[in-house]
């Protein structure tokens, strides 16, 4: 008898905190869609008041978190990525808050959240492959500069793996590989960034990020200073 009052118990305890933890998922998940519909509608606003020609960066949180405002102080820049935003997300939006800028350079930078809804890199790589072509038939003057994917690092501390599950820098290589290849046909900018962030173990460099997936003030002054002569040319 008292088994099974403990059985039912655990039960009772067990549909709770599953109910509660899907309930979570799916307020997170639409406060993300929210966030990121109006991170968009703030861009189109922005576009609508500024000068054209200028430097725009665009892509996921990798480009978000990247205050180019403040590494290029002295440049005509734009930042554009809003996080969580996916290869999809970006070619949605591409012509309002990109195309409408009519940029003399575009830095783009997308792919690492495809991975996390288990993207095949066929695919990261086509929608890619789709961005660029759409620039380029609607800013034919415009010149693109392609970022390669970051590494990531599943272990740094305990959340490590959840930051970064599932991606790997295997796929994240392959990815890389694909885009270099393409830039090169098509007459593009490849700037590879990937290598410069690893250890000598393929990871992202513990003083380069502190969730493994996410760059610190060090990991954007190396890139930033990779990107410079970029910038400049």
């Amino acid at each position: 008898m008292i088994d099974d009052v403990l059985f039912i118990v655990n039960l009772i305890l067990l549909t709770t905190n599953l109910t509660i933890a899907v309930l979570l998922f799916f307020m997170i998940k639409n406060l993300m869609k929210k966030r990121i519909n109006e991170k968009i509608r703030q861009y189109d606003d922005f576009n609508a008041i500024a000068k054209k020609n200028g430097i725009v960066f665009f892509g996921d949180s990798l480009t978000e978190f990247y205050y180019v405002h403040e590494f290029f102080h002295d440049r005509h820049v734009y930042n554009r990525g809003i996080a969580s935003d996916t290869t999809s997300g970006v070619l949605n939006r591409l012509r309002s808050n990109v195309i409408s800028l009519a940029p003399r350079k575009v830095f783009l930078q997308i792919g690492t959240n495809d991975f996390h809804k288990r993207r095949a890199v066929e695919y990261i790589f086509s929608k890619i492959k789709r961005i660029i072509e759409v620039l380029k038939e609607h800013l034919p003057e415009t010149k693109i500069y392609l970022i390669s994917l970051y590494p990531v690092n599943p272990k740094i501390k305990v959340f490590g793996k959840i930051v970064t599950y599932p991606r790997k820098n295997k796929n994240i290589d392959r990815v890389n590989l694909l885009l270099e290849k393409y830039a090169e046909e098509s007459n593009i900018t490849y700037i590879d960034i990937n290598s410069k962030l690893k250890n000598d173990k393929g990871l992202l460099k513990p003083e380069y990020t502190l969730d493994g997936l996410h760059l610190t003030h060090d990991g954007y002054q190396l890139v930033t200073d990779i990107l410079k002569i970029y910038i400049d040319d």
